[in-house]
């Protein structure tokens, strides 16, 4: 006779119960790991195995393989999270419906150049457009499981850091670290161009105030050391519009999230002008240095400080703009089609954004890249009127809100006369139009009202967790 079982089924729940606890641990570990990553690798484009810039260890991007695989991974995931619907992933506002508008419009104007010797180019092109929309799917997926999105803000300042650090180890020590050559004193870290790490440090620059306000006393400590960190990044750059915008990003940021703060507000107004008197006082100081160290560089700030009609990026600028003009006369509603700009200007971009997209997506494309400009401008007046509006004080979700928004503006500033939202920039982008676009986290519910699979039914009986902090 087989002996009866002395589990008792509140027992057996309660097994049940640590076995969903600790499911649920380790899936969250899993997506904070990949969060991580996803930030770290925004810092690195390409590993230069020779120190050039056209060879490389890898023929793409981390992020560039990483982004599409985790965004057809959580199209399953959401169905079935969802019993066999997709939930809404954006902010129900106008401003989602413009930024979705424009990329389908840029889709739709490079798909007539997939035909011929483009075709390459022009699908490389669309996926690139498309990943914001795989982030998007799985940034989705972590919001389900409740996950904070702490571990990319971290990611991205851990890329900061590994950036700086590998270009002062090949310029100072001499290690051979696959860093980019050295462009008249100026470096370009794990990417291509100095450009692209400028517009990293100037996009991102919105997570020191972010930690700076954070109520995790950690995460201020972490915002005193990221500056010097910036800092010497902008220094091995050089990049005369991302060093303005790098500030511009800090004071912005800090005005956003003081609107309701009297004494924050008036801290702010006095840092910037403390930091106005700052640069004026020790510029010329600086620049005597900067002669000694490389008086290319010296030089080119010199211009761009003091004489920037004279600069020679800015006639070079110049030249280009009146060429791609003359090119899109000539082609004036399909463009030239992505990766013709380098036979057709002499440069790999048009160093402004709307002149690009008009040459590689045509009118449709313009138009696309005009309505993602106008759904980021107008998303942010959403969110400083929600937060001008608010009774209770700002919370760090809507100041990482705020922030993202901001941020974005910085990008696109940066785009207006350089790099033209190149697939090596647009991991920053896409990050922070996931954190300012994407809907809210689901409310906890119980696995039997989200409905659909097996699994929710087979966790009905469970408790639920606790609740978060």
């Amino acid at each position: 006779m087989k002996a009866a079982s002395t589990e008792t089924l509140p027992t057996r729940r309660l097994h049940q119960s640590d076995a969903a606890r600790l499911q649920q641990s380790l899936v969250r570990l899993g997506l904070n790991t990949i969060l991580f990553v996803c930030g770290l690798c925004a810092w690195v484009f390409k590993l230069k195995g020779d120190g050039s810039v056209e060879g490389g260890l890898l023929p793409y991007s981390p992020l560039q393989v990483l982004i599409p695989l985790l965004g057809i991974a959580a199209v399953p995931w959401l169905l079935i999270w969802y019993g066999g619907r997709l939930p809404h992933l954006l902010v129900r506002r106008p401003s989602s419906v413009w930024l979705g508008l424009g990329i389908v419009l840029i889709v739709l104007g490079t798909a007539v150049h997939l035909r011929g010797g483009g075709a390459k180019d022009a699908a490389l092109f669309i996926m690139r457009w498309l990943l914001p929309v795989g982030f998007l799917l799985f940034f989705a997926v972590t919001r389900t499981q409740r996950v904070s999105p702490l571990a990319l803000l971290l990611g991205l300042a851990g890329g900061a850091v590994l950036s700086a650090v590998s270009v002062e180890a090949y310029r100072s020590l001499g290690i051979s670290l696959p860093v980019s050559t050295p462009m008249a004193g100026r470096y370009g870290g794990y990417l291509s161009h100095p450009n692209q790490y400028g517009i990293l440090c100037s996009t991102t620059a919105g997570i020191i105030i972010f930690f700076y306000h954070s109520r995790h006393r950690w995460l201020r400590a972490g915002a005193l050391l990221l500056p010097p960190v910036y800092l010497l990044c902008l220094f091995q750059n050089l990049s005369k519009t991302n060093i303005v915008l790098f500030f511009l990003s800090l004071f912005l940021c800090s005005l956003a999230v003081s609107l309701k703060n009297p004494r924050k507000l008036l801290a702010t107004f006095a840092l910037a002008a403390g930091l106005t008197l700052f640069l004026a006082l020790t510029i010329g100081l600086a620049f005597n240095s900067l002669r000694d160290v490389s008086p290319k560089a010296a030089k080119v700030l010199e211009d761009a400080f003091f004489n920037p009609a004279e600069a020679k990026s800015v006639d070079s600028r110049e030249v280009i703009w009146e060429t791609a003009i003359r090119h899109i006369k000539e082609h004036p509603f399909v463009g030239l089609g992505p990766g013709k700009s380098p036979d057709a200007l002499g440069i790999d971009h048009a160093h402004n954004v709307l002149l690009q997209l008009y040459l590689d997506a045509g009118l449709t494309g313009f138009i696309g890249i005009c309505f993602v400009i106008l759904a980021v401008f107008w998303r942010n007046a959403e969110l400083l009127w929600a937060e001008i509006t608010a009774r209770e004080e700002i919370d760090d979700v809507r100041m990482l809100r705020l922030v993202s928004g901001i941020s974005m503006i910085i990008y696109l500033l940066a785009n207006a006369m350089s790099d033209c939202f190149s697939t090596a920039t647009m991991p920053a982008f896409m990050f922070f139009a996931a954190l300012a676009f994407a809907a809210e986290p689901p409310p906890a519910a119980s696995p039997a009202r989200r409905g659909g699979g097996r699994l929710h039914r087979r966790a009905a009986d469970a408790p639920p967790p606790a609740a978060e902090a």
